[in-house]
């Protein structure tokens, strides 16, 4: 290579390195982008209602009629060890079939039982035809009003509200209970010490009867049973009301058996064609609160019974 052709390439190198601008160029780029979003949202809506009812009516009454039934139960302070390894109560097959009115039963092969049956009926009635005669017209009506309290206690007695003497009451159950022997208080207990067979039994019994029945059947130990009917009833009334008020406790009580059974039974078509008010309470376990509560308030009219206002 001569002397000239080197001056030339070193002429260019050097004119690269020292002042050649570099090359440009515009770049576009496309992108596809998927994207998944999940909206949860939590709402919380409260909505209160104050509503205030205020009815006054003058409505004049001409007859009045009501009744109460009013029963409290009490279970306490009772041991049982029973060693009698049998209790049974039965109605058989034909008892009060056919039969109409007002049938009241208890049966209690067991110990240390409460049983009741109370019905109760009330009724008045306007004689509207002498009223319209002596000139008082058909303005007046009849108020009738039948209700039935119950309280069933089996054990210590409750607290009630901050009632000093319900409080005072339960002190005095606390401090008259026995002791078990896993140390604790109670009020009631019950030991089986055999093996037992408790049975209670309505067989095909009350067929085709009618009327009220009240049955109360109990082979075991310290239960409190009751059926309580109140019916109310007034011609032409203008009032026809019903209550009913029920309380049950059962607390601070020891159950303590071994190889028990126990059998509550309905059997054989018992009530098939029974027309009526039925109420019935078996039972063959220990410290237990049954009742059973009817109250019927009925206005009567020439077109005959109009529908129930109050029944529970």
């Amino acid at each position: 290579m001569d002397r000239s052709t080197r001056v030339l390439g070193l002429a260019v190198l050097g004119a690269f390195f020292l002042g050649a601008a570099p090359s440009q160029a515009d770049v576009f780029v496309r992108a596809d982008v998927n994207k998944q979003k999940d909206i949860f949202i939590d709402e919380d809506v409260v909505i209160f209602k104050d509503i205030e009812l205020f009815v006054n009516a003058d409505i004049p009454v001409n007859a009045a009629s009501e009744h109460d039934i009013v029963k409290n139960q009490k279970n306490q302070f009772q041991f049982v060890e029973d060693e009698t390894a049998a209790s049974i109560a039965t109605i058989d097959a034909g008892v009060a079939s056919g039969a109409d009115g007002i049938i009241l039963i208890n049966q209690s092969p067991g110990f240390l039982n409460n049983q009741a049956n109370e019905a109760g009926i009330t009724s008045g009635r306007e004689e509207r035809a002498a009223e319209a005669a002596a000139g008082a017209g058909d303005d007046g009506g009849v108020f009738v009003h039948s209700q039935v309290s119950l309280q069933q206690i089996n054990g210590a007695s409750p607290i009630l509200g901050n009632d000093a003497a319900s409080k005072k009451n339960s002190e005095d159950d606390g401090k008259a209970a026995s002791k078990g022997s896993n140390g604790d208080h109670f009020v009631n207990q019950y030991i089986a010490v055999l093996p037992a067979t408790y049975t209670d039994t309505i067989d095909n019994a009350f067929v085709d009867g009618s009327g009220i029945v009240g049955i109360n059947q109990s082979a075991g130990s310290i239960n409190n049973q009751d059926n309580s009917v109140g019916i109310a009833i007034g011609e032409n009334s203008v009032f026809a009301l019903g209550e009913v008020d029920l309380g049950q406790f059962n607390t601070f009580n020891l159950v303590d058996v071994i190889d028990i059974a126990r059998i509550d039974t309905i059997t054989n078509g018992a009530f098939s064609g029974f027309s009526g008010v039925a109420t019935v309470n078996q039972s063959s376990g220990a410290m237990n609160n049954q009742a059973n509560v009817v109250n019927m308030a009925v206005n009567v009219t020439s077109t005959g019974l109009v529908p129930i206002p109050a029944a529970q």
